[in-house]
Formats: structure tokens, C-alpha cells, sequence
């Protein structure tokens, strides 16, 4: 066991009154040790004695998060306790004294529960369960419906929210970094910068054709070498960047306005934006099989 057994009891109600849709978001330090399966960063629901007690779960209901699953990565699981369900979703390696950013979008009405380390998207998957159905009289940050080790380690901030974030909101919120909160506001884009020089000429044209047929490095914000704003990479976007160099041709911004030479500046783009030409977000959650903005203009 661990000198320091301190664990937060949240209050009772507060998971299942979330009803279906949420974000469980952290920033918190794991101290280890590296064999030490089953510490708890969050577990909300109840276990089999009920309210207080670590006795196990198997036919309740509950959401947890913990550094090290069974597969011996980062996990995050729900269990739907009268069926004995349990899914959850694995992540990577979760390292011991380094700082993690940790988001879990909870998405009922969309299907999804989607997993994000440090501002990246790693994995989703469906749940089967309602966060309303969980009887949540254990909402604990640190201990476990189990008799396994109390977390070893250290919260920056915990958040919950009553919606899921977005792929560019959970971004916004890592490189913000705690105490900052950002959901809902702009992403900051240079218009053309493929290569994360904060500058737009021939380069960035030379950079997005490697990326396309020689195995090139990825842009760092897909948006903004998505020049012609259709939501995907391709050689047309690499001739409108050469347009707009050397013919005077405008790029096309995430919400349909045209960009020149004039005009391009690091601009701020709503996260949740709807484009009013066809409808479609600003920044959907891939581009081409990329995060839509990986790392802003500053």
C-alpha cells in the first residue's frame, strides 16, 4: 500500500444528472509505480455494498478512467451492471511523473465515446449505457469501486461538463492548459502555412505536394492547407496556394470567406462554427485523417 491514501468524494447524483452527453477532463501527474494495475483517476457509479464501499462492482453499473488497465495502457471502461457488460477503450502507455492532459467526450446521443491524451484523439467507441442509469453514490476522483490501490499521483484540475467537446475544444483546452477554458471559442488559423513557419510562400506549396506523394511530414493544422475549404487534402490545394502567390488568386478560410494577400493574417475561426455555404462545422473532426488544427497560429 501507499503512504498517501487520500482520495475526492464527489457529490452523490451528480454523473447520472448529466443524463447522456459529457466531458470528463483532467490534468493530472501518475507517480506509479509502473506495475501497479487498477488506480483509479476517476470511478463514478456504486459497487456491490453500495455507498462508501470498494468491495466490487461486478453487477453495478459504473465509468472509470485508470493509468494502467489490463493491457497495460491507459483505460477508460463503462459497465452496464444487470447485464455484467463491461466495454472500454484502450489508450497508450501512461507515463509515471510527467504531466498528462486526459479528456473523455461522453457523446449518448451521437453513439461515441471518444478518448483524447494531451490534446490528441487516440480511440473511440459505442456505449451501451446511459451516464442517467449509472447509480452514482460513489463519485470518486483517486479510489475504485474495487479493493485495488488508491491513485498514486497528483490532480492539476478536474472538469466536468455537461456536453461533449469537440476534437478543436479539447485542443483549444490543452494548449491552454489548466486553469484556462477555452471550450466554445476561436481556433487561429494562418491561411496556407502548411509548414508552421507563420509565413505563406512557395515552401508551404512544396511542403503539402511531399506530404501528398513523398511520404512528407503532415501539416500541423490541416485547415489551413485546406485551401479550397472542401475538408480534405489534395493537389488542389497545393495549385491554390500558387495561385494565390502568384496570380493574385484568393484561399478559401474554414468558413467559406476568401483569403489574399491582402487579408491573410493568424485569424480566429469559431470552434463551432457552421459554415453557411454548405452547412458543414468549420472544423470537422478529421481532414483528410488528420485533427482539423493540430496547432494554432499564434
Amino acid at each position: 500500500m501507499y503512504k498517501r491514501q487520500a482520495y475526492i468524494d464527489l457529490p452523490n447524483g451528480i454523473i447520472s444528472a448529466l443524463g447522456n452527453q459529457a466531458t470528463f477532463e483532467a490534468w493530472v501527474t501518475w507517480n506509479g509505480p509502473a506495475g501497479s494495475y487498477w488506480q483509479r483517476i476517476f470511478d463514478f457509479g456504486t459497487s456491490v455494498q453500495g455507498e462508501n464501499w470498494s468491495t466490487g462492482a461486478f453487477d453495478s453499473s459504473y465509468t472509470f478512467a485508470t493509468p494502467l488497465g489490463g493491457a497495460g495502457v491507459f483505460r477508460v471502461g463503462w459497465r452496464h451492471g444487470p447485464t455484467a457488460d463491461e466495454r472500454f477503450l484502450d489508450g497508450l502507455s501512461f507515463p509515471t511523473g510527467a504531466p498528462q492532459h486526459l479528456a473523455v467526450t461522453w457523446d449518448g446521443d451521437g453513439g461515441a465515446v471518444r478518448l483524447f491524451v494531451n490534446g490528441v484523439f487516440v480511440v473511440q467507441g459505442a456505449p451501451h449505457i446511459a451516464l442517467a442509469d449509472i447509480p452514482d453514490v460513489n463519485n470518486w476522483l483517486g479510489r475504485s469501486q474495487f479493493p485495488d490501490a488508491m491513485f498514486n499521483g497528483s490532480y492539476n484540475e478536474f472538469r466536468i461538463y455537461d456536453y461533449p467537446l469537440s476534437i478543436p475544444e479539447v485542443l483549444g483546452n490543452f494548449e491552454a492548459g489548466p486553469d484556462t477554458v477555452t471550450a466554445g471559442g476561436d481556433i487561429y488559423i494562418l491561411m496556407g502555412n502548411v509548414n508552421d513557419d507563420d509565413k505563406v510562400n512557395i515552401a508551404d506549396a512544396v511542403a503539402l505536394l511531399q506530404y501528398l506523394f513523398a511520404a512528407g511530414k503532415p501539416p500541423v493544422c490541416a485547415k489551413a492547407a485546406d485551401t479550397n475549404d472542401d475538408n480534405k487534402l489534395d493537389i488542389a490545394d497545393a495549385i491554390k496556394i500558387l495561385g494565390y502567390l502568384f496570380s493574385q488568386q484568393s484561399m478559401l478560410a474554414p468558413d467559406h470567406s476568401t483569403v489574399t494577400a491582402a487579408t491573410n493574417a493568424c485569424k480566429g475561426y469559431a470552434a463551432e462554427g457552421i459554415d453557411g455555404f454548405d452547412g458543414k462545422p468549420y472544423f470537422p473532426a478529421q481532414v483528410s485523417g488528420l485533427p482539423p488544427c493540430a496547432k494554432q497560429c499564434r
